[in-house]
């Protein structure tokens, strides 16, 4: 009796490992590639979403190369087809294993109506011939003043991306898309404020660092939908800080914000 739970123990372990296959974990909304989490799924028009995510499982061939493609749809309420995009993922895992990081990104244009709308991503492995997909409910809201799409990178054409930090003697770039500003005056009136503050939420720099955007071009006005700014930090000494970009419409009268944690760390 013993024996014959021991081999049906081990068949049943034989028959999990030849269905496994393709999975994806660590799903996580993002605002960029190497940014914290992005706990809410209310987006703006011109909003990025951003999905990355952990694929395993990925069959190799003899030269250690996968072969998978992802398809990433977004539909609305009605189940309407509103984007369909694919993503091949092909070539060598150079730190070998059967896992691979993975990503999904929609960016909004203005057309799109506010509303519920469902992200698909959909994996196939075409060495394995095994699938995996996720699902989330994303919702659109009405364009209003807000920042949107904040990036950072080491470099500034923003081409080496980066975490809201990194290691002293680095200089880290910065840019972010400010939307649903005043144009109803046929001129535009920006300002924004950098500050970092430390641990305990102290202001560190004296005066924040200011930008100010002024365009009185009526036609470029017009044209435009999103005004960026950018900047840099010189990471000096190591430690924990918030790094905090408020925008101000001078025209519109209104206030946006956007706080991540930037941390900056000895080599």
């Amino acid at each position: 009796m013993f024996r014959h739970v021991t081999a049906l123990i081990v068949l049943l372990l034989a028959a999990a490992s030849a269905q496994a296959g393709l999975e994806i974990q660590n799903i996580q909304a993002a605002y960029a590639p190497l940014l914290p989490e992005r706990k809410s799924l209310e987006y703006y028009s011109l909003d990025l979403i951003y999905f990355r995510y952990l694929v395993t499982g990925a069959k190799t061939d003899d030269q250690g190369q996968v072969d998978v493609e992802a398809v990433v749809k977004l539909t609305d309420g009605n189940g309407k087809e509103v984007h369909n995009q694919k993503v091949p993922y092909k070539g060598s895992l150079s730190l070998g294993g059967d896992a691979f990081a993975g990503a999904a990104y929609i960016a909004l244009n203005e057309q799109l109506l506010s509303g519920t709308y469902k992200l698909t991503v959909e994996h196939t492995d075409f060495l394995g011939t095994t699938k995996a997909a996720f699902e989330r409910e994303i919702k659109v809201k009405s364009t209003e003043f807000a920042l949107v799409f904040p990036r950072f990178s080491y470099d500034p054409e923003g081409r080496v991306l980066a975490p809201a930090g990194g290691v002293i003697h680095q200089t880290l770039y910065f840019r972010i898309g400010t939307i649903g500003f005043d144009r109803a005056q046929d001129r535009v009136e920006l300002v924004s404020h950098v500050q970092l503050l430390d641990a305990q939420g102290k202001e560190l720099l004296p005066k924040a660092l200011e930008t100010v955007i002024k365009e009185s071009d009526a036609k470029t006005v017009k044209s435009t939908s999103v005004a960026n700014f950018s900047g840099s930090l010189g990471l000096h000494r190591p430690g924990d800080f918030t790094l905090r970009i408020t925008v101000t419409d001078r025209l519109g009268q209104k206030t946006a914000k956007f706080e991540t944690p930037l941390r900056v760390t000895l080599p």
